[in-house]
């Protein structure tokens, strides 16, 4: 489960950018009465307060244009990431016909997803969050040109912090599951009972290709010397285990299936029956390699006054810096709970379904002795999976009217825009935590196996479709301060579908006690999907009947 350590952690690297010109300017100090500071807001029709009031922030913070930034959504949506439970995927299936009452398997398995999808057809970051869009970059590049500006950060590079930025647009989310399925069939007459359930390790981290981490770092070292060394990889690795990693390891989710023989002829059989999914999942422990990650449900506000005074004491700079850095943080904190933190199957939904297989070999219709090799094996399945409450990520509409209707250049509502300010940037940076009813929608599976069989050798091609409806959150409980209107669906996942080809080949070994021994390797690729990453899994099939 090797993560890209160097990919991971310029996210921390960008963060001491924004902030690291504290650490370049001249003198480490802000004086917002400055003459500079002053001519540069167009300040000379108001008398100047003292520095760190909240009518001298305000005012500069307006004449930056860092309102302009708080106009825009940083969030385009705040659903969490599709995925497939393993219950479903294709090749967790036993396949192998036999007279035997009982079978026992333990399925070992590697799954991974390369690049998750955000949305229906995008798998970059730059479509969950703002950093692509045209009306944020220009304002943010506004902002920063005019921070440059200021006394004391000449040294500050706006060009460089937007060129990073630009660069995580194509930032995207990993995963990787790995464990054994545990599988068990009971014949009861006429009647089959399965039941299985996984036992795994999971980890989900951000990601981006080399080529652009190449371009990160030399930026990156541009304007930081002296990064790459060994300290600054080692604080790296620490920063990217504690923001960029999420992992966990236990059970997941059991399957229950009962079916019957509903027809049955020389060419054709089909079985019919139930599906259960029982929300068994328990995790074991958490943060193995990385963190654990929970929603903030009370969000932090910036005391940007305080802030300020710190920033200019020479005794409290450091500090101040800290605090800065701590904010952002939380944010990114937040962001990692709503992408990485994901649970060990349908996050405790009970789903209920109905099931049929069919099975059929070419010989019954072609009388030659090869074709009575090539077996045909079908199944399908449709699952309703209950709604349950639970904890999501929200944001709101933003008050553009409300933008309006405030005068910040005026010192009699300095306090009142300061507050305004102050609540909006955390309503940029960290998505509500409320609790909802989730209701995850419909599944519907159908895999298809065309199998040659020769004495104890079996190889066997498929095709598998994975369908699951769109989300629906409802019943949502507003904080009782709230008045925005929430985007609800943003925080929605839209529908997903999987298809995928698959190959396998086993081998059947007679033991002691008239045991049936099966080995098999396996493998599945998704060469088409919407909403959903294209995963592959390998598995080594071991079964026992008896």
């Amino acid at each position: 489960m090797q993560t890209n350590t160097r990919a991971l952690s310029y996210l921390h690297l960008f963060l001491i950018l924004i902030c690291s010109a504290w650490n370049n300017s001249s003198t480490a100090l802000i004086d917002l009465d400055d003459p500079t500071v002053t001519d540069f807001v167009n300040s000379t029709t108001w008398r100047a307060p003292s520095p760190q009031s909240k009518a001298s922030i305000v005012l500069l913070l307006s004449n930056l244009g860092f309102i302009n930034i708080l106009q825009e959504p940083l969030y385009c949506r705040t659903n969490t990431l599709n995925q497939r439970t393993l219950l479903d995927l294709p090749l967790f299936m036993s396949e192998w016909r036999t007279e035997k009452c009982r079978t026992f398997g333990a399925y070992f398995f590697y799954n991974q997803t390369s690049d998750m999808n955000f949305t229906s057809n995008s798998r970059n970051i730059n479509s969950y969050l703002a950093v692509g869009q045209d009306s944020f970059i220009n304002s943010l590049e506004e902002f920063l040109i005019n921070i440059q500006a200021l006394p004391g950060f000449s040294q500050f590079d706006p060009n460089a912090a937007l060129a990073i930025l630009n660069l995580f647009e194509n930032f995207t989310v990993q995963e990787r599951r790995a464990g054994v399925m545990l599988y068990g069939r009971k014949r009861f007459n006429d009647w089959a009972l399965n039941v299985m359930a996984p036992f795994y390790y999971q980890e989900r981290n951000y990601f981006v290709n080399q080529d652009i981490q190449n371009d990160i770092q030399e930026i990156v070292n541009s304007f930081l010397p002296g990064s790459g060394t060994e300290e600054d990889s080692q604080a790296q690795e620490e920063f990217q285990e504690q923001f960029l990693i999420a992992d966990r390891i236990g059970i997941g989710d059991t399957r229950i299936e009962l079916d019957y023989p509903l027809y049955c002829s020389e060419t054709w059989k089909v079985r019919i029956g139930g599906l259960a999914t029982l929300p068994t999942n328990c995790t074991f422990e958490k943060g193995l390699l990385g963190n654990e990650f929970e929603l903030l449900k009370n969000r932090p506000l910036l005391d940007i006054q305080g802030l300020s005074e710190a920033i200019t004491s020479p005794s409290t700079a450091t500090q101040a810096r800290e605090q800065g850095i701590s904010y952002l943080l939380g944010a990114l904190t937040q962001l990692s709970s709503i992408l990485l933190n994901a649970p060990l199957g349908y996050h405790g939904h009970l789903g209920l379904g109905v099931l049929a297989r069919s099975y059929s070999c070419l010989g019954n219709f072609i009388n030659r002795p090869w074709a009575q090799n090539i077996k045909f094996k079908s199944r399908w399945s449709v699952e309703y999976l209950f709604p349950r409450r639970y904890t999501r990520a929200f944001v709101s509409a933003i008050d553009y009217a409300e933008f309006a209707r405030r005068d910040f250049n005026d010192p009699a509502q300095a306090d009142s825009n300061y507050d305004f300010i102050v609540e909006q940037l955390t309503d940029r940076l960290y998505p509500q935590a409320l609790s909802a009813v989730v209701w995850p929608g419909v599944v519907f599976r159908s895999t298809s196996r065309n199998m040659y069989e020769r004495e104890n050798w079996r190889f066997f091609l498929g095709t598998d479709l994975w369908i699951r409806t769109a989300e629906h959150l409802y019943d949502i409980k507003l904080d009782l301060q709230s008045t925005s209107k929430l985007l609800i669906k943003r925080a929605q996942r839209p529908l997903a579908y999987a298809s995928k080809l698959m190959a396998g080949i086993a081998y059947k070994s007679v033991r002691a006690y008239n045991r049936e021994w099966i080995f098999s390797l396996n493998g599945d690729t998704t060469y088409s999907g919407s909403g959903i990453g294209n995963d592959f899994t390998l598995t080594f099939n071991i079964d026992v009947y008896f």
